[in-house]
C-alpha cells in the first residue's frame, strides 16, 4: 500500500509523448498503474494521490492522437506483432477506472476514442485481431475485458458487437487460440500444435519467474471469456 502512494501516474503517462516502441509493453505500465492507484486513492481518501492520478489521465487525453491512438509505438509499428494492443487494452481499463470513480466524461470520451480506433482497424471479415501480438494473439484478443467495460459503461451495442467479434477471434476465426471449443476437451485431447503456441517460450536462463508471471496474466482472458460473453448476451460455440 505504501508503494502504491509513492508512485506518481503522471510519471508513466508521459511515455505517451514519445511514440519510439520497437516492440515492448510499456505501454501498460499507466493503466496498470491506474489500477491499483485509483482504487487506492479513494478506500483511503488520499486527496494528494486523487490530484496526481487526475493530472495523469489529462496528461494520457492529451497525447491522444485524431485518430483515436494513445500509445507508444510508431504508426508503422502499430497493431503489428508486438504488444501495442495490450498496451491500448490497459490504457482502457486506466481510462474506464478512473471514469467509473469519478464520472469524468473526458475520460469516457477518450476511452470511446481508443476503442473506435480499435474497431477501425479490426473490422469483422477484413482483418483478424488474433493475428497480431504473439501467442496466437491471446494478449491483444485480451482488451475484451474493456471493451465489455466500455459496453457496461455507454450500453451501446456496437461496443458489444465488437465484443462479440473478439470472441469470434479466440475461438472460430484465423489462428484462433479456440478458447471456448476447447474447454469442453480433455487436456490430453488439445492437439499439441495448439498447446505448444499457447505455452510461453522462457526468454533464458533464470526469466522462469517473469514467464510465469506473463502467462498468468494472459491466462485470465481464457477464464473469463465464457463469463464474459454471457454478459454480453452471446452463446460459445458449444451452448
Amino acid at each position: 500500500a505504501n508503494k502504491v502512494a509513492k508512485v506518481d501516474p503522471l510519471y508513466f503517462a508521459r511515455e505517451f509523448r514519445y511514440p519510439a516502441e520497437a516492440g515492448a509493453w510499456q505501454g501498460e505500465f499507466w493503466g496498470k498503474c491506474m489500477l491499483s492507484s485509483v482504487p487506492y486513492a479513494f478506500w483511503m481518501k488520499d486527496e494528494a494521490l486523487k490530484a496526481k492520478i487526475a493530472a495523469s489521465v489529462k496528461e494520457v487525453i492529451a497525447n491522444q492522437e485524431s485518430d483515436g491512438y494513445i500509445g507508444n509505438y510508431p504508426r508503422e509499428r502499430r497493431a503489428d506483432k508486438g504488444w501495442d494492443i495490450w498496451g491500448n487494452k490497459y490504457t482502457l481499463l486506466g481510462l474506464l477506472a478512473w471514469h467509473e470513480r469519478t464520472g469524468d466524461k473526458e475520460a469516457l470520451a477518450a476511452a470511446e476514442r481508443l476503442a473506435g480506433y480499435l474497431m477501425n482497424l479490426f473490422v469483422p471479415g477484413k482483418r483478424h485481431l488474433n493475428e497480431t501480438g504473439c501467442f496466437r494473439g491471446l494478449p491483444s484478443c485480451s482488451v475484451l475485458e474493456a471493451v465489455v467495460k466500455l459496453y457496461t459503461a455507454t450500453g451501446k451495442a456496437a461496443y458489444r458487437d465488437f465484443a462479440a467479434y473478439i470472441v469470434d477471434e479466440l475461438d472460430l476465426s484465423g489462428r484462433a487460440p479456440r478458447l471456448l471449443t476447447d474447454a469442453a476437451v480433455p487436456p490430453d485431447n488439445i492437439p499439441s500444435s495448439i498447446a505448444a503456441a499457447a505455452r510461453p517460450t522462457p526468454k533464458a536462463s533464470g526469466s522462469t519467474l517473469e514467464s510465469g508471471i506473463g502467462a498468468k496474466e494472459q491466462s485470465v482472458v481464457s477464464l473469463s471469456t465464457p463469463r464474459i460473453a454471457r454478459s454480453c448476451g452471446m452463446r460459445s460455440p458449444r451452448s
